[in-house]
């Protein structure tokens, strides 16, 4: 990552970053080369996380830094090059981030970023170019579903909560006027997985927080289904 950290350290004297990017990209596959060290590191690391007391988070696993600052500076550095450049992710670069990051976090927090990163990068005014609408949507609809929800935690909640709405919004099934919802179509993609998370976390607060999200979605039909509601209501119910 030698290149990579003087490229950051320099960022801000450069005159044109934007087009250093994209003759990194162009050259040396700079997307390609972050991944495959991304895997790299946590490979590396592995052999030194058998100590499942150790705060693994604020400990040097690898070179100077502590795992928590290695996994900062990587996340930086990726918010950095796609707000700078005309690079999105693909598919096979979020399957690693995920796989990296989230599934084989070795911390809470590690995960809680990762979790708080992808959210970010989708408020952000680059977010539709960064992000295609199908990356996002299949994020939700594919990898979200292999979260352990019994132990989600307040971030991964919130997490789960925004790309709940954004991509119901996104398929036109929900209206989301700064947090206000009408919904438009009943049959909400991950609906199930909300019910899940309500019935089996163990966290009282995300518990809480997963009931109050679906008595708001339960109580917001649009007035188009109003003839509906009777039925919804005691489908809520039961």
């Amino acid at each position: 990552l030698y290149t990579l950290d003087t490229f950051l350290v320099r960022k801000d004297e450069q005159d044109n970053v934007s087009q250093l990017i994209s003759q990194a990209e162009e050259k040396h596959k700079l997307m390609h080369l972050f991944f495959n060290n991304l895997i790299e590191y946590k490979k590396a690391i592995q052999p030194k996380v058998s100590d499942v007391n150790a705060d693994l988070h604020n400990t040097v696993l690898l070179g100077k830094h502590t795992h928590g600052q290695q996994i900062k500076d990587r996340l930086e550095f990726l918010d950095f090059i796609l707000k700078h450049s005309n690079l999105t992710i693909t598919v096979d670069q979020l399957d690693i981030f995920w796989d990296a990051l989230i599934i084989k976090a070795i911390s809470l927090q590690e995960r809680d970023m990762a979790f708080q990163w992808l959210q970010n990068s989708h408020t952000a005014k680059k977010s539709t170019t960064s992000f295609p609408s199908e990356v996002t949507v299949y994020l939700f609809e594919k990898k979200v579903p292999s979260l352990d929800f019994i132990h989600l935690s307040s971030q991964g909640f919130v997490f789960f909560e925004f790309f709940f709405r954004w991509v119901n919004w996104k398929l036109n099934k929900l209206n989301d006027d700064e947090g206000k919802i009408v919904v438009l179509d009943p049959d909400l993609i991950g609906i199930d997985m909300l019910w899940e998370i309500a019935l089996s976390v163990k966290s009282s607060e995300v518990g809480l927080n997963a009931i109050a999200c679906l008595n708001q979605i339960k109580t917001s039909l649009d007035p188009e289904l109003r003839s509906l509601i009777q039925n919804y209501h005691e489908e809520h119910i039961n």
